[in-house]
């Protein structure tokens, strides 16, 4: 028997809403589309060469993910 699962895994992978609750996160003033201003904003974890450094911003209203290359 052969079972075969395939996935994408995208530029956010592993990020959650959640992300936005965690005291321990930096916060800034980020305009986003729900009408809240205030995210929580983390480094990639990626350490690849040709991966350049890359921000996280989650959204503390709706757990919006976003980032900056």
């Amino acid at each position: 028997m052969r079972h075969e699962i395939a996935s994408t895994v995208g530029a956010t992978a592993g990020v959650t809403a959640e992300v936005a609750q965690d005291p321990t996160l930096p916060r800034v003033q980020k305009q986003c589309s729900c009408g809240e201003n205030e995210a929580v904003f983390f480094q990639s974890q990626q350490r690849t060469a040709d991966t350049g450094m890359a921000l996280y911003y989650v959204c503390c209203g709706c757990g919006k993910v976003t980032h900056t290359t």
